[in-house]
């Protein structure tokens, strides 16, 4: 079944989406088969691709929007909140 789901949540990160954080974000993301989108600023990016997701450039109390669709959307979406609200807490 392919679903959807999307959540915005504030970056509390010090860094924002550094390079680290990218790069965990896209090692989540590659582990499901739904397209996960993530977007900020009117910008965005493949979340599966660390290039893309540093170069929406969000600072520490940036909002990002995640969207995904997929057979594991919510799973996806849950796990990438989960890694955005704990990391370096």
């Amino acid at each position: 079944m392919n679903t959807q789901a999307s959540a915005s949540i504030t970056v509390t990160s010090k860094d924002g989406l550094d390079p680290e954080l990218s790069a965990l974000l896209t090692m989540k993301a590659t582990q499901f088969t739904s397209a996960i989108k993530l977007s900020h600023d009117n910008r965005t990016a493949n979340a599966k691709a660390v290039i893309e997701v540093m170069s929406l450039g969000v600072h520490s109390g940036g909002i990002v929007q995640i969207r995904t669709s997929g057979e594991d959307a919510q799973t996806a979406l849950d796990t990438l909140i989960a890694v955005i609200q704990h990391y370096r807490v």
